[in-house]
């Protein structure tokens, strides 16, 4: 029979072998303090996401009004582009949407001129002639607060100068934009339009596409997009 002390070698072999003292391994899994610190982390995150969800949806909400804006802004533009001269301003039946529609408060500083024709709407229009859906230049309602189109026309002549003129070709923005937007501007705006004829305006128009809206977030600030063109006869 096998008996390991029949084997010298192999008794050699183990008495030799160096001795290995065990240690007890430590307990699998989190211990009470990991787990309240995972908590408190994961606490403190989901407050700081949730907290910022109020400013990310306001963020997108203007990024919205904002494209909507622009889009209008794009379609009156090429409207009033490549509308025939004389068809301009409405005189055409068919073109109401190019009536001229100034704004009341023509910078926003809260001081009010007379107006004619009322601003482009797609809710609560006065007519269909006003309507921005019923006049095609919306597919449907935008949704965005209180929506207001403005056209507005101004003597070309008046605001940029020009050969044979006493007005000096503005240098900068500011004094563009004052041209359009002070006393002098309300000055050069047409009432009655006959740009046609020449008996308000020169050859050449300047035309303001001012479009305001109320920011959805709070109902409350009043945001607006403009777009100037230059048009000659």
């Amino acid at each position: 029979m096998f008996h390991p002390l029949k084997h010298p070698l192999r008794a050699a072999n183990r008495a030799n072998a160096p001795s290995v003292a065990l240690t007890p391994k430590r307990a699998a899994g989190l211990t009470m303090i990991e787990i309240m610190l995972a908590v408190v982390v994961l606490t403190v995150g989901i407050m700081g996401v949730l907290s910022n969800i109020p400013t990310l949806n306001s963020a997108r909400n203007l990024a919205i009004e904002m494209a909507q804006a622009q889009q209008i802004a794009a379609i009156m533009s090429e409207r009033l582009m490549g509308t025939a001269w004389n068809d301009l301003g409405g005189q055409n039946s068919g073109n109401q949407w190019s009536l001229p529609r100034y704004a009341a408060d023509p910078d926003g500083d809260g001081t009010t001129v007379t107006t004619v024709n009322p601003p482009l709407k797609d809710n609560n229009a006065a007519s269909a002639n006003d309507d921005l859906v019923a006049l095609g230049i919306l597919s449907q309602k935008s949704g965005v607060p209180d929506l207001k189109v403005y056209v507005e026309y101004y003597d070309g002549t008046a605001i940029l100068g020009g050969v044979g003129s006493a007005v000096t070709p503005p240098t900068d923005r500011a004094t563009f934009y004052a041209r359009i937007t002070n006393g002098a501007g309300v000055t050069n705006r047409m009432t009655t339009f006959s740009i046609s004829s020449g008996a308000s305006f020169t050859n050449n128009t300047v035309i303001r596409i001012l479009i305001t809206w109320r920011e959805s977030a709070n109902g409350v600030a009043a945001l607006r997009h403009e777009l100037f063109l230059a048009r000659k006869q």
